[in-house]
């Protein structure tokens, strides 16, 4: 059936009309969405007009984006959560092993204290049949006291309770007391002690005493996994206000892979090393936490059969925290 001209354009000024109107809803659809986040209001939809076919197609994609956001929003929460219990337990972790650490001490330097005198009565009245034994009580006691201070000071410094305690100090002097102190366990293995001292440096601002627990744990881990080698120490200016240290040695080396998680806490390089060589992993880790908290950085290089070197670099003057 044909309709006058006149009735076809008064329809089609219809259509035109809607298809606008719905063009206009649509959009204010858009805006409405975009300022407010909220994807549950939807456009208008209409078969027979092209907006409408749009809005259909557009509303199903809204849907789908809603739907989506809710499963989001769903796995945020569970993940905080998670988060959160992850971070309880790691706390109770941290002042479990800081408390344990501080009750085991006590007793331990008690033990250490006893055996000392005891290995001197022993030598004095000339009884070496207890010497020997008494001698390994002291070792071992020695040995165990480490452990349970890097166990303590991991523990601190997770807990965010490990301070730098700045003084100024002679590097010269510094440095000769970590020779006399490695040489020991240097020669123990055979190895010879190279230092390489720039004497220009002269003084240091610096936890004198951390800077030197970070020093003897590198120098007494490059003469523990070497034998019959060189273990070198090299001190020099990079820049006016930096020093760096380099700490090599011509040892068993390390994988890729090893060196991918040697500053991971309780890790170490494999069961057959820490069978041998022993050791809770706990060294690497606090060392280069300590430095991080020197404002320093410490960087590794390793070789299997070759050896290894450290390079720590840290300012030559600390300034305090305000």
């Amino acid at each position: 059936m044909r309709v006058s001209q006149e009735a076809e354009d008064i329809g089609l000024n219809i259509a035109e009309h809607d298809s606008s109107s719905d063009h206009i809803d649509l959009l204010k659809v858009m805006q409405y969405q975009a300022e407010t986040g909220n994807l549950s209001v939807r456009g208008p939809e209409d078969v027979f007009t092209e907006a409408g076919q749009i809005g259909y197609h557009y509303n199903i994609l809204m849907e789908k984006l809603e739907e989506s956001g809710k499963v989001m929003h769903r796995q945020k929460k569970e993940l905080q959560i998670a988060m959160e219990k992850t971070r309880s337990a790691s706390q109770a972790k941290t002042d479990f092993l800081a408390k344990v650490s501080h009750e085991l001490r006590t007793p331990l330097n008690a033990i250490i204290g006893y055996s000392e005198m005891l290995m001197e009565e022993a030598e004095d009245d000339g009884l070496d049949t207890y010497l020997d034994d008494l001698t390994k009580i002291h070792s071992s006691g020695d040995h165990l006291l480490t452990l349970i201070n890097d166990i303590l000071d991991i523990s601190k410094i997770e807990a965010g309770k490990m301070e730098l305690y700045l003084e100024e100090f002679n590097l010269k002097d510094f440095i000769s007391q970590i020779v006399s102190t490695t040489q020991p366990l240097v020669e123990k293995n055979r190895n010879e002690l190279v230092v390489d001292l720039d004497e220009s440096i002269g003084i240091l601002r610096n936890d004198e005493t951390k800077l030197r627990q970070v020093l003897l744990n590198l120098l007494s881990n490059a003469a523990k996994f070497t034998e019959a080698g060189v273990v070198k120490l090299k001190v020099s200016k990079t820049t006016r206000d930096r020093v760096k240290f380099e700490l090599s040695d011509t040892g068993i080396g390390m994988t890729s892979k090893q060196l991918k998680t040697v500053f991971e806490e309780f890790m170490q390089a494999e069961t057959s090393t820490s069978k041998k060589y022993g050791g809770t992993g706990l060294g690497m880790p606090i060392s280069k936490k300590i430095t991080d908290m020197m404002e320093g950085n410490i960087d590794i290089k390793s070789k299997v059969g070759e050896g290894t070197t450290f390079t720590i670099t840290i300012p030559k003057i600390i300034k305090e925290k305000k």
